[in-house]
C-alpha cells in the first residue's frame, strides 16, 4: 500500500524549497485513496497517506487516515 501510494498518488506535495516553512526537514507528503476499507472496522476509511523524510528516513511513516468529524 505504501508502494502504490507514493508510485502512484492522488497529490503530493513537498516542503522544500519553501522559505515560508519554518520546518527545515524535507519532507514529502503523498495521498492515495483507495475503493474499500483499508483500517478497522472502528476506523474505516480508504484514505491513505505516506510521509517520506528526505533527511532521516526513519521518522519517515505511512498510516489509513481517518478524518476527524
Amino acid at each position: 500500500m505504501r508502494q502504490e501510494t507514493i508510485s502512484n498518488p492522488d497529490k503530493a506535495f513537498s516542503n522544500w524549497p519553501n522559505p515560508n516553512n519554518p520546518n527545515t526537514m524535507r519532507i514529502t507528503k503523498y495521498y492515495k485513496e483507495f475503493n474499500g476499507n483499508i483500517s478497522t472496522l472502528d476506523t474505516p476509511t480508504g484514505s491513505h497517506r505516506v510521509f517520506d523524510n528526505i533527511d532521516n528516513p526513519n521518522r519517515s511513516s505511512h498510516f489509513p487516515y481517518v478524518p476527524r468529524k
